[in-house]
């Protein structure tokens, strides 16, 4: 390089500043974008120095993508075009493989893998672009401190870009000299340990250029194209390849760099893409390509999916969203890339290929698959390829569940076998067949007998006897899971009320709106209509109306029978039960207004029409309450009809007369309407009489008699031992209630502390008076206000559950790691004792308990860390349901095991746990912790496989 004596001082200077060790080099992008955006270069092959002078070139044109092949099989390796071939130079063949890139055999969890196949690199060179032999003329000016001009031959180079390389000659200043730059050949960049990329713009101002792109690099009046990774040429021991503004480019080991198609690993994340036959990346794709070692190379080649059978080691790839290239092992439907009109049905991660015409299911969805893979939405009745079991798909395609459905079994007016028909029509087809399709969708031949719907019947109920629709000539009777049906001609299943005969025993029954009377007493009449025998069900008070009346008895198994005895029966009429005197089988009147009439064991009163109560009073002596004798295990005392009488242990009475002149009060004294009274008695004549402190007043007063503190009522003299707070004590049943410890309890709707001996103070808790706060007392769950400590509202079971789960789905979305995700298991840990939970441990009961925790319903749950050991302690509060097909409530807990294989009801260790949210339509909507390492809902059906139990906490 040639510079002028006189400005050499000043070029030293600048290039002090342009070197790579400038303090601020961001200063030096005053004027230029760093963002690594491509910029176009001009093939011109003459470049316009200034208005009078050009420079000839000698650059070859250089085509980023004209120069690739479009054929369809795409190959890792790729002729470089960017250069003329010298024909002195030998071609490189001694570049080793890299064997450095290690073989991969981890597979993904989500049914891709990465990809293990090695690539080995193609290592022939892009020959050397000719240099000029005389020595090249280039001097560096600057302009100020942060841009500066360079010439060629006398030229000002504008818009293109120049290698600067730290010179390392000497010069009669040495501290200047050491930092000086000349422009040096980009093919020689790696002999240089410091170089800068230095762009000149329009104007021919140039500053250094810090970006990641494949660019022009003029040298000596010719252009080459290189990638440039952080504003240095990236070269390489061997042939490396780079994205760039989502383009694929080979480069060699100088950085020269061309356009690519086929499949390669990228030196900057050491990630596997493909690249199109436009050299863009593959995106969001599923390729299918073959594996081979072409002129021992090895090579991929994407293949049209429709040609997959011919390729038999074809494989799936899948390209994310950023292009990243994994081998993909799952099984869908969906398109490949190349054939953009066809879906495939890929297994297991390749085409599923085959000698006939398959059908599948995958999402729910029903697929005819052809030879070639292609899946088409399929509607009618297959047999899937997967498990070897039929199934029915809809006019949508969805898979149909959980249906009783008919079909024919010949072809008949355009029906074709196994189509789905209506019910209604089934006469019409000899011995149709009823299918009944599982949870799942797989269907049986179903032989049962059942009452219920049949697909294409809306929601009418069809009797299925012995797997047949059960129509006949006459309408019929039956009986189905303890529920009445008429059944029609057409075997159409209504419940029926009424007296009828099954037809399946041959046994009378009594029904209404279809329930089967059991074990009860009915009146009925028969009448006659059209000749038709039929039985109509009377109230037994209109029993006087009609003399045919006959009271009919039905068992626990609910076979009618006449009744002829002679007691008094309660008569079951609409939805009551009537209690009347009954004698040879016939409602019995009376004359007068009060009868008194038994059965074995209890005393009532008849009425005129013989309607029976239960009768309460002294009868023959002896004391009777609710039609019972009463009886005690000691002597007691009963007011009635103004005396006062005592009664023995076995209830026989005697008028009570004090033997002195004083006035004495007897309390809990039983009355004739089964109350307690607090009563005085005249000791001369032992008239009685109930004590009323006030009987204009309301509320209570209070008097202890035997120890018991009695509530009596100003108003009506009633008494019952005291449960509350009375004089700053906390009394239960009359006695004031000691502890081993302090608790809480509510009275006249205020929060009390209550200590061990009983003393009671109201609750207050200081915060703002608009807000409130939570407690559980008692069994029972209450919001209160703070500063009085007054109740605000009792919570039901349902408002206290649903309270459980909002509380989670505060947590929705949040991480593990995260600062909440600590929260959880902090609160966890605070709350408990034992293992301390860490916070990398599995967390999905944490995540439960710290729910329970936050919500102050330690007092009904199970605090664990362990699904398992939680599990145990639900048993042991008797809340656990051993139920797969429990349909559970808006805060039940449910448990996994992933190892449940779907038979029966799994009873393994549990392995995941969430809190049920709702259920709806058969599918329950569940919140969980530790839920892909989140908190986040799942939804799963009733019944389901992996369900392992539930727990129903006494909210």
């Amino acid at each position: 390089m040639k510079f002028f004596k006189n400005n050499l001082a000043i070029l030293l200077s600048a290039a002090t500043l342009l070197s790579s060790t400038v303090a601020n080099p961001d200063a030096l992008f005053a004027t230029e974008a760093s963002s690594a955006v491509e910029v176009t270069e001009s093939t011109n092959s003459t470049a316009s120095v200034d208005s009078t002078e050009s420079i000839t070139s000698n650059e070859s044109t250089v085509s980023t993508d004209s120069t690739v092949s479009t054929d369809s099989t795409v190959s890792n390796e790729s002729t470089d075009s960017t250069g003329s071939t010298d024909s002195t130079e030998s071609t490189d063949s001694t570049e080793a493989t890299d064997s450095t890139e290690a073989t991969d055999s981890t597979e993904a969890t989500d049914s891709t893998e990465t990809i293990v196949d090695e690539i080995v690199e193609d290592d022939t060179p892009v020959q050397d672009i000719p240099l000029d032999a005389t020595e090249s003329n280039y001097i560096i000016t600057p302009i100020n401190k942060t841009a500066y001009n360079i010439t060629y031959n006398g030229s000002l180079l504008k818009s293109c870009y120049i290698l600067l390389g730290r010179n390392s000659a000497t010069s009669e200043d040495a501290s200047t000299a050491a930092s000086a730059y000349e422009v040096v050949n980009p093919t020689k960049s790696a002999d240089y340990s410091d170089t800068m990329i230095v762009h000149c713009d329009s104007t021919g101002k140039g500053v250094i250029d810090t970006g990641t792109k494949r660019i022009n690099i003029l040298y000596d009046g010719v252009k080459t194209l290189y990638y440039v990774y952080q504003g240095k040429i990236k070269t390489s021991d061997k042939v490396y390849y780079a994205i760039y503004d989502n383009t694929a480019y080979r480069c060699d080991k100088l950085g020269r760099a061309t356009a690519f198609t086929g499949y390669f690993k990228n030196f900057a994340d050491s990630k596997y893409y493909f690249a199109n036959a436009s050299n863009k990346i593959l995106k969001s794709k599923y390729i299918l390509a073959t594996y081979a070692k072409v002129n021992g190379y090895p090579t991929y080649t994407i293949i049209n999916p429709s040609e997959a059978a011919n390729y038999p080691d074809a494989t799936i790839y899948y390209a994310s969203e950023n292009g990243i290239t994994t081998k993909y092992k799952g099984s869908r439907v969906g398109g490949i890339y190349t054939d953009s009109t066809n879906k495939y049905y890929i297994y297991e991660g390749v085409v599923s290929t085959g000698t006939s015409t398959r059908y599948t299911i995958h999402n729910n969805k029903a697929y005819k698959v052809a030879k070639n893979g292609v899946a088409t939405a399929y509607a009618g009745y297959f047999k899937n390829m997967l498990d070897s079991k039929y199934y029915f798909s809809l006019s949508n395609y969805k898979i149909l569940k959980d249906q009783f459905v008919i079909v024919t079994l010949a072809t008949k007016s355009g029906i074709g076998k196994y189509q789905i028909m209506d019910p209604a029509k089934s006469a019409e087809y000899s011995s149709p067949l009823i299918l009944k399709l599982s949870s799942t969708g797989s269907s049986s031949k179903y032989t049962g007998t059942r009452i219920g719907t049949i697909y294409n019947g809306s929601d009418t109920k069809y009797y299925i006897y012995k797997g047949q629709i059960q129509s006949g000539s006459a309408i019929t009777y039956t009986i189905y899971n303890n529920v009445a049906y008429m059944i029609s001609k057409a075997g159409v299943a209504t419940e029926f009320t009424g007296y009828f005969k099954n037809l399946l025993d041959s046994k009378y029954y009594f029904a209404i709106n279809g329930e089967l009377k059991k074990s009860k007493y009915l009146m009925a009449v028969k009448t006659t209509s059209k000749g038709v025998p039929t039985y109509k069900i009377i109230s037994p008070a209109k029993a006087s109306s009609y003399s045919s009346a006959v009271i009919y008895k039905m068992n626990s198994d609910g076979i009618a029978s006449v009744y002829k005895g002679t007691t008094v029966l309660s008569i079951t009429y609409g939805s009551k039960a009537y209690t009347y005197s009954v004698v040879k089988g016939k409602v019995k009147t009376y004359s007068s207004a009060k009868n008194f009439v038994s059965n074995s064991k209890y005393l009532f009163t008849a009425d005129k029409t013989g309607k029976a109560t239960k009768y309460s009073g002294v009868y023959k002596n002896y004391y009777y309450y609710n039609g019972l004798k009463k009886t005690a295990s000691s002597a007691y005392y009963v007011y009635y009809k103004g005396y006062l009488y005592k009664a023995s242990k076995a209830g026989k009475l005697t008028k009570y007369k004090k033997p002195d002149a004083t006035e004495v009060y007897y309390t809990l004294v039983w009355g004739d309407n089964g109350n307690q009274y607090y009563v005085s008695v005249n000791p001369t004549n032992a008239k009685a009489s109930i004590v009323k402190k006030d009987a204009e007043k309301t509320g209570y007063w209070y008097k202890k008699s035997g120890g018991v503190l009695l509530q009596i009522s100003y108003n009506t003299g009633e008494a019952k031992a005291f449960t509350g707070v009375y004089k700053s004590k906390y009394y239960e049943s009359g006695k004031v209630r000691t502890a081993s410890g302090a608790y809480y309890r509510v009275y006249n709707n205020y929060l009390y502390y209550m200590t061990k001996d009983g003393a009671a103070t109201k609750y207050i808790r200081n915060k703002n008076k608009s807000t409130t706060y939570f407690k559980y007392v008692n069994g029972n769950f209450y919001y209160i206000y703070y500063n009085s400590g007054k109740i605000d509202q009792k919570l039901t079971s349902a408002q206290a559950r649903q309270r459980l789960v909002d509380a989670a789905a505060k947590y929705l979305g949040i991480d593990e790691g995260s600062k909440e995700h600590k929260n959880i298991v902090d609160t966890y840990n605070l709350a408990t004792s034992g293992y301390n939970v860490t916070y990398k441990d599995s967390w999905c009961a944490t995540f439960v308990s710290a729910m329970f925790i936050k919500c102050g319903y330690t007092a009904v749950t199970a605090l664990e860390c362990s699904c398992g050991r939680q599990v145990a302690l639900w048993q042991e509060m008797g809340v656990w349901i051993e139920n797969d097909a429990y349909v559970p409530k808006t805060g039940d807990i449910i448990y996994y095991c992933w190892s449940d294989y779907g038979s029966g009801d799994c009873t393994k260790w549990p392995n995941h746990v969430g809190i049920v949210v709702s259920c709806e339509d058969g599918m329950i909507t569940v919140i969980e912790g530790n839920y892909g390492d989140s908190v986040g809902y799942r939804k799963i059906a009733v019944d389901a496989r992996y369900i392992r139990g539930f727990a129903s906490p006494k909210y």
